[in-house]
C-alpha cells in the first residue's frame, strides 16, 4: 500500500509527525538505536551526536551472517577532530615500519628500510640491539628521505641518538624530533638507519617504527 501525503499545513505536518514520534529535523531527541534501511538515503542538514555508547557504529556488511565490524572510540576526555582531506583515500589502520640487522657485525651498516606508499606521520620508534658496542662509541638515527636524499643528507627523527653502547636485549623508546613537520611522510619518502660509528661488536639492531596513515 502506498501512502501519500499532501502537505495542506506545516503545523498540521509537524503534528502529524510528531503523534507518529518521528523527530523533527529541528528538534532535540534522543534515539533508542536501530538500523539504517538499504533502500534508503539519509541526509542530515546538521551534526549528529552519540551518547551513551563508544562503539556507536556496527557494521554488518551485506551478506546476513554473523560477522561485523564495530567501530569503537576511546572515551573523550578532550575534543578530537578526525579529518579527511579532499580527494584522499582514507585506511584504518596503524602500520609498523622494521628494520633488522642480521647476526653478523658486518650487518649493521647504515641503510634504507621502508618506502611510503602514501602519506603516514610517525608515531613513535623503537631500539634494540642483541649484542652491545664496547670498543667505542656507537649510536643509532632513524632519517626521513626525501626525493634523491642520502643517509645522512636526510631529516632526523630522532631528537637524539641512541647509544648502542647501552644494556643489550632492551627495547629503548626514542624521543621523537620536535620538528613535527619531519614526521610527515609523502607518497615515495624513505626511512634510513643511520649508524653514527662503524660498529665493532653490535648485532642484530632492530628498529621499528610506529606510523598512522593521513
Amino acid at each position: 500500500m502506498r501512502i501519500k501525503l499532501q502537505i495542506v499545513a506545516a503545523g498540521l505536518l509537524s503534528a502529524f509527525l510528531l503523534g507518529l514520534g518521528v523527530p523533527l529535523l529541528s528538534q532535540t531527541s534522543t534515539s533508542a538505536g536501530g538500523a539504517f534501511q538499504p533502500i534508503q538515503d539519509y541526509t542530515v542538514g546538521g551534526a549528529w551526536t552519540w551518547r551513551g555508547q563508544l562503539s556507536p557504529w556496527i557494521v554488518a556488511g551485506a551478506t546476513e551472517d554473523a560477522f561485523e565490524t564495530t567501530f569503537t572510540f576511546a572515551e573523550p576526555t578532550a575534543d578530537a577532530v578526525i579529518g579527511v582531506p579532499e580527494g584522499s583515500t582514507f585506511t584504518l589502520g596503524d602500520q609498523t615500519a622494521v628494520y633488522a640487522q642480521g647476526p653478523a657485525v658486518a650487518d649493521a651498516i647504515n641503510t634504507q628500510f621502508f618506502i611510503a606508499d602514501r602519506a603516514y606521520t610517525v608515531t613513535d620508534i623503537d631500539v634494540s640491539w642483541a649484542v652491545a658496542e664496547s670498543t667505542g662509541a656507537m649510536a643509532v638515527q632513524v632519517q626521513r628521505l626525501q626525493g634523491t636524499e642520502a643517509i645522512a643528507s636526510g631529516d632526523d627523527l630522532l631528537a637524539s641518538t641512541i647509544d648502542a653502547t647501552a644494556t643489550a636485549n632492551t627495547v629503548t623508546a626514542g624521543t621523537l624530533t620536535t620538528t613535527t613537520a619531519f614526521l610527515d611522510l609523502a607518497a615515495g619518502d624513505r626511512l634510513a638507519v643511520e649508524l653514527t660509528a662503524t660498529p665493532n661488536e653490535v648485532t642484530n639492531i632492530i628498529v621499528t617504527v610506529g606510523l598512522i596513515p593521513n
